[in-house]
């Protein structure tokens, strides 16, 4: 009664290999899932219809007649494109931000109080309309806005708190060296806190 294996004369019964034939079928068709959940992330990375924040609806036409479309749920196809949506609207905004610091000149001929009119928010997109980093958040345009925005509130009132590279913003960096250089000079705000919880 201890021993947990299954005799091998009740695994030839016909009851027995029908349970292990489908048992089997599942096994390789989960297999086979696997590589269509593969194939479909690989199709997504290549394609070129495939943009920052267009939405599912307009993307899953272009998939329907691939091999992998028949083997997944809709919710699992969802499910893998919002996570490439999100990796790929992360890389773009990381691009666009890169853009804004290399025209910066564009940036410095605003109000005391940095806030461009229509018409200087006019000519910094006329100017890096053709930029492709520009083009790739085209269907983002409230986010793009707000990006360049927070570049030019950056512009004129440099912090680490605006910075664009935050939380490796060359500030913040400096200092974590100084806290953990001189912890009794410079405490972290980790430090401080522990130091004042525990008094």
């Amino acid at each position: 009664m201890e021993d947990d294996r299954i005799p091998q004369d009740l695994l030839e019964t016909p009851p027995a290999e029908s349970i292990y034939e489908t048992h089997l079928e599942q096994l390789r068709n989960e297999r086979k899932r696997a590589e269509m959940r593969w194939e479909f992330k690989e199709k997504l990375s290549v394609s070129p219809f495939i943009t920052p924040g267009k939405p599912w609806e307009e993307a899953r036409s272009f998939i329907m007649n691939e091999d992998f479309y028949q083997w997944l749920d809709e919710a699992e196809y969802l499910d893998i494109y919002n996570k490439h949506q999100k990796e790929i609207i992360d890389r773009a905004k990381e691009d666009f931000q890169e853009l804004l610091l290399e025209y910066s000149e564009l940036f410095y001929e605003l109000e005391v109080d940095a806030k461009p009119s229509k018409e200087k928010m006019g000519a910094i997109q006329e100017v890096l309309g053709e930029e492709q980093r520009f083009k790739a958040l085209q269907k983002l345009q409230a986010e793009r806005d707000a990006l360049v925005l927070k570049h030019i509130h950056f512009v004129y009132h440099p912090t680490k708190d605006t910075c664009p590279n935050s939380p490796h913003c060359v500030d913040s960096k400096i200092e974590q060296i100084l806290a953990s250089r001189f912890p009794t000079r410079y405490p972290s705000s980790d430090s401080s806190r522990t130091r004042w919880g525990e008094g």
